[in-house]
C-alpha cells in the first residue's frame, strides 16, 4: 500500500489544526487598526504560492525529479518554524477547564448568536457550494474550446491571476465604513461572471471573467476573515476561525461534487449558469435573511 495517501490525510489533519490557530492569532499580534492589512498579506502570499508553486514545481520536476522536489518541500518548512519559534507568547483567555465537546459547543452557540458572523459566512458558503465552476472547467474546455490542454491550463490560473492583482490593489479595503455592504455588493458581482461564464462561447472572454472571479472571490474572504476577526472575542476566537476553516474548505469541496454530478446530467454550461444564478438569489436576500449584518460598521 502507498504511503501517498495516508501523508495527504495526515497533511490535511495538520491544516485543520494550523489554520485555526493562525487566523486566532493574528489578531493578538497586529494592532485593530492594522487586521485588515494582516489578512490581505496573507491573503497574497496564499495566491502567489497557488500561482508560483505549481509553475516552479512544473519547470522542475523534469530537472530534478519527484523526491528531491519533496526534499526541497521539506527544507522550505525549516523556514516556517523558525518564524513560529519567534512569535510572542500569547495568552489566552479562554476556559482551558472546559471540556473539549463543551468549548466547541460554546463556539458554535456564540457563532449562531452572533448575526454578523452567520451574515459573513452565509455568503462564503452560498459563493462556494452554488457558485463555484471549477470541477466543469475541463468538460467545457473538451465541448467549446477543442480541449487543448493550454487552453485548460489558462482557464484554472485566470482566477488566481485575478485574486493575485485583486490583493495587490486592495488597500482600500481598510478604509471601508460598511464592509458587509462591500462583501454583498462584490458577491453580487462574483455571481454575474459565473452567469457570463456560463453563456460564453469566447475562449477570451471566459479567462477574463475567470480573472475576475478569482479577483471578486479574494476580496470576498478578505472582508469575510476581517468581520469575523472583528467582532470575534479572544475566548471564542480559534473555534470560529475553525468553523470558517470547515466552510472555506469543504463547502466548495461539496460544490466541485454538485457542479460535477449536475454537469452529468445537464449541459455543463447550464449547470454554471444555475449555480451562478443561485448564488445572485441567495446574495440579493441576505439583506432579508441577516438585516444586522447588513448594517455592520467599522468601528475603528
Amino acid at each position: 500500500m502507498s504511503l501517498f495517501p495516508i501523508a495527504l490525510y495526515v497533511g490535511f489533519l495538520l491544516g485543520a489544526l494550523n489554520v485555526p490557530a493562525s487566523s486566532a492569532i493574528l489578531p493578538q499580534l497586529v494592532a485593530p487598526q492594522y487586521l485588515q492589512a494582516a489578512i490581505t498579506l496573507r491573503m497574497f502570499s496564499r495566491y502567489t504560492a497557488m500561482i508560483m508553486g505549481p509553475l516552479m514545481g512544473g519547470f522542475l520536476v523534469a530537472k530534478c525529479g519527484i523526491a528531491t522536489l519533496y526534499f526541497i518541500d521539506l527544507l522550505s518548512f525549516c523556514g516556517a518554524l523558525y518564524g513560529i519559534i519567534h512569535l510572542p507568547i500569547v495568552n489566552s483567555t479562554s476556559n482551558l477547564n472546559k471540556k473539549n465537546w463543551a468549548a466547541i459547543k460554546g463556539g458554535l452557540k456564540f457563532v449562531a448568536s452572533t448575526p454578523m458572523i452567520l451574515g459573513a459566512l452565509y455568503i462564503d458558503l452560498a459563493l462556494a457550494f452554488f457558485g463555484m465552476p471549477n470541477a466543469l472547467l475541463p468538460i467545457i474546455n473538451d465541448n467549446y474550446f477543442n480541449g487543448h490542454p493550454e487552453y485548460l491550463g489558462l482557464m484554472v490560473a485566470a482566477p488566481s491571476v485575478g485574486g493575485l492583482i485583486a490583493m495587490l490593489l486592495s488597500g482600500k479595503l481598510n478604509h471601508l465604513n460598511n464592509p458587509a455592504i462591500i462583501m454583498i455588493i462584490l458577491c453580487i458581482l462574483w455571481a454575474l461572471s459565473v452567469v457570463g461564464f456560463g453563456v460564453s462561447y469566447s475562449l477570451a472572454f471566459s479567462l477574463l471573467l475567470l480573472f475576475f472571479m478569482g479577483a471578486f472571490d479574494s476580496l470576498i474572504a478578505t472582508l469575510c476573515s476581517t468581520i469575523i476577526q472583528r467582532v470575534t472575542s479572544d475566548e471564542y476566537r480559534a473555534r470560529v476561525s475553525a468553523v470558517e476553516y470547515i466552510i472555506g474548505n469543504v463547502a466548495p469541496q461539496l460544490g466541485n461534487f454538485r457542479a460535477g454530478l449536475l454537469g452529468m446530467i445537464i449541459a455543463p454550461n447550464i449547470a454554471v449558469l444555475i449555480g451562478g444564478l443561485t448564488t445572485l438569489i441567495l446574495t440579493i436576500i441576505t439583506p432579508l435573511l441577516f438585516p444586522t449584518f447588513v448594517r455592520l460598521r467599522r468601528t475603528f
